[in-house]
């Protein structure tokens, strides 16, 4: 059996990125997924963000990955066809200038870690030929876009207060997102560590306010949204 990915045209899919990009169509490739399918050998997830996590949570992951993961040679090789036209796909689209987004369809396929997916989603963006900017963007700006929210992605007046503090650049690479420093939700600053430990004991987390927006500087109520600097 030939692998699909193969047998692509480039003409075909210089066509349909064309047509992507000017239908205005966003392209979510979710390459974890096939990654998690294509490969033989289980990733080391130690270095994503809850990727040590114990507890009921991670062992029905785990047992999940046990079911999907072993396929027969015919499987994979499909796996590997569908993660090279992804692949293909995202070079010309991005290259157009079309819209390209960070998702990870989690927990669908195999090792495709809830929360700390996300982290290898941009990994492997950047591995498919994306820049780390483009990366990041699909996961924040570009994302926003994609689900007609400007309130979402980006830190500007009036937009929601959600947002992550790393070490390091990520911009130099994109891998530093993993090493998370402070996360922000609705304008509340949370520790890493107290929230993985939350996870790990497997209880609710508490209500956090969901209204908390980015205030412009001095006093006075927050700028409404859309009328700040992209």
């Amino acid at each position: 059996m030939t692998p699909l990915g193969r047998t692509l045209d480039p003409a075909r899919l210089g066509e349909l990125a064309a047509r992507t990009v000017a239908a205005g169509t966003a392209l979510v490739p979710t390459l974890s997924v096939h990654e998690g399918l294509a490969e033989e050998d289980a990733p080391d997830l130690g270095q994503l963000p809850l990727g040590t996590l114990e507890g009921p949570v991670m062992a029905a992951l785990r047992a999940q990955w046990a079911r999907t993961h072993p396929l027969g040679a015919g499987a994979r090789r499909v796996a590997r066809a569908d993660r090279r036209m992804a692949h293909e796909m995202l070079r010309r689209v991005a290259a157009l200038g079309g819209t390209v987004g960070a998702g990870t369809d989690t927990p669908a396929s195999a090792f495709n870690l809830p929360g700390g997916g996300l982290h290898r989603e941009l990994e492997l963006l950047v591995a498919a030929g994306l820049s780390p900017l483009q990366a990041l963007k699909g996961a924040t700006s570009a994302a926003a876009r994609i689900l007609e929210r400007p309130d979402l992605g980006v830190l500007r007046p009036g937009a929601l207060a959600d947002f992550v503090v790393v070490a390091g650049n990520p911009l130099e690479d994109v891998r530093r997102t993993r090493e998370l420093r402070l996360v922000v939700r609705g304008g509340q600053a949370l520790s890493p560590d107290a929230l993985r430990d939350t996870a790990a004991a497997h209880d609710v987390p508490a209500q956090l306010s969901s209204s908390g927006r980015v205030r412009a500087a001095g006093p006075g109520p927050a700028v409404p949204p859309g009328s700040g600097t992209p």
